[in-house]
């Protein structure tokens, strides 16, 4: 074990776990913390008004562990709410978040807070798992280990670190000293991709990060999760959650090729925001309205406006095209043959939809 483990003057870590519906889960999320090497933790619960026994789980655990800190809210909040009243909590000398139905590998702990070598440090960033069906893809960033001012590391968001590991929530680590200051924390306005946000507003104002090339953390991917739920105004809350990147860019300097990867997201997010209302079989009149909606913000005029110079091929002009001129019935026609083509792939690989 790492002498900074057993050293009781290691410092505390808080591991702030929202939990809603996830009976089936949250057992082996917190066995994950109680297992970790890191021993100076403590654990902060906030059931968001399960329905499913979730809560029954928390109390008896809570009840067997002083390490834990444990509140029910009287109705749903949603996640925006339910991790800000997490932080609240929070009094160890850094903090972490881990998902009620996911898992940190047994040394995540020990591994960032290791990296900690000297106090402008404010955030640890490491890697994390997928695990669908139990294949497992390991996500990492394709940076050095080490040290970086603020500055310098915004520079490889989107480029050297992909969306997903810039925002998977359990494969950081904040000063929480940092993370009070500002407050009120990330809005609770945030209704969706609160990850992204909450990331977002903690690089605008840290010093230094560390960055650990290695996974700590496990995420599961279930059919009933969040991100495999429909999302109503998906693309508006999402781009709410995403409205400060451009400014972080522009506070850090990055050249102009930032914000045309910024709009390429902002593309994809649209073609996710199509594709969910018919996968989810909500219908053309809704479909209708979500494309009526996107093109008419502020959102995709930027995105028009930037990329309509950009050499993104000929098939994502004419899509942009598509959208602007409401071209809904042959947008709905091309969500649908996808839709179609999905459900073969699946039933040829034994899977159901």
């Amino acid at each position: 074990m790492n002498e900074k483990n057993m050293n009781s003057k290691a410092p505390l870590v808080s591991v702030i776990v929202p939990a809603y519906n996830v009976a089936g889960y949250i057992g082996q999320t917190i066995d994950s913390i109680f297992h970790q090497i890191y021993c100076n933790i403590e654990i902060i619960i906030v059931d968001d008004c399960s329905t499913d026994g979730t809560s029954e789980i928390c109390e008896e655990v809570k009840n067997n562990n002083k390490k834990i800190k444990y509140m029910r809210h009287n109705t749903n909040q949603g996640q925006t709410i339910t991790r800000n009243d997490g932080l609240k909590m929070a009094s160890g000398d850094w903090l972490m978040f881990l998902d009620g139905d996911d898992v940190l590998e047994p040394h995540a702990i020990t591994t960032m807070v290791n990296s900690v070598t000297d106090n402008e440090i404010d955030i640890v960033f490491a890697g994390y798992e997928s695990i669908d069906c139990g294949e497992v893809t390991e996500h990492l960033a394709t940076i050095e280990e080490g040290i970086y001012p603020r500055n310098g590391f915004v520079n490889f968001i989107f480029d050297e670190m992909s969306a997903s590991v810039l925002t998977c929530i359990g494969s950081k680590l904040y000063r929480t000293s940092f993370i009070k200051e500002r407050k009120p924390y990330t809005s609770d306005t945030i209704k969706t991709n609160y990850d992204m946000a909450f990331v977002i507003d903690a690089l605008i104002a840290c010093r230094k990060i560390a960055y650990v090339n290695r996974p700590v953390y496990g995420y599961i991917q279930r059919d009933n999760s969040i991100t495999h739920s429909y999302r109503n105004n998906m693309f508006r809350f999402i781009c709410d959650a995403r409205k400060k990147i451009p400014d972080l860019f522009e506070e850090c300097n990055c050249d102009k090729q930032k914000s045309i990867l910024f709009q390429r997201k902002q593309l994809a997010l649209i073609n996710s925001a199509l594709k969910q209302e018919v996968m989810f079989d909500k219908g053309y009149n809704s479909f209708k309205e979500c494309v009526n909606n996107i093109s008419s913000s502020k959102e995709f005029d930027k995105l028009d406006a930037i990329l309509s110079k950009d050499k993104i091929g000929i098939a994502k002009k004419v899509y942009i095209d598509l959208v602007r001129k409401k071209k809904v019935m042959i947008l709905y026609a091309f969500y649908k043959i996808q839709k179609i083509e999905f459900i073969i792939k699946r039933k040829k690989g034994g899977k159901n939809v």
